[in-house]
């Protein structure tokens, strides 16, 4: 197996964690859109702002997390193009 494949494999490792985050900051955004609705319900106006602030900062975490799995995704691609001749 040569460099470039190895590279290949680690990083194919790299994209499959990053989906498991993916995944569970997904969970974390329904469980804080949950909370804003049962904020919003109460009539809780702080706590309806501090679970949008949270929603908007995962949301922020699921883009940055997205943009390097497509960044891997790139290094994958260009690992395998070095190790075909």
């Amino acid at each position: 197996m040569s460099s470039a494949d190895e590279a290949a494999n680690s990083l194919q490792s790299v994209v499959d964690e990053l989906h498991d985050a993916l995944s569970a900051a997904q969970a974390a955004r329904s469980q804080a859109e949950d909370g804003l609705t049962h904020a919003q319900a109460a009539g809780g106006a702080a706590f309806a702002v501090a679970f949008s602030a949270l929603r908007d900062t995962i949301d922020g975490l699921i883009g940055q997390i997205s943009s390097t799995v497509d960044k891997a995704d790139e290094a994958i691609q260009e690992a395998k193009a070095v190790s075909t001749p």
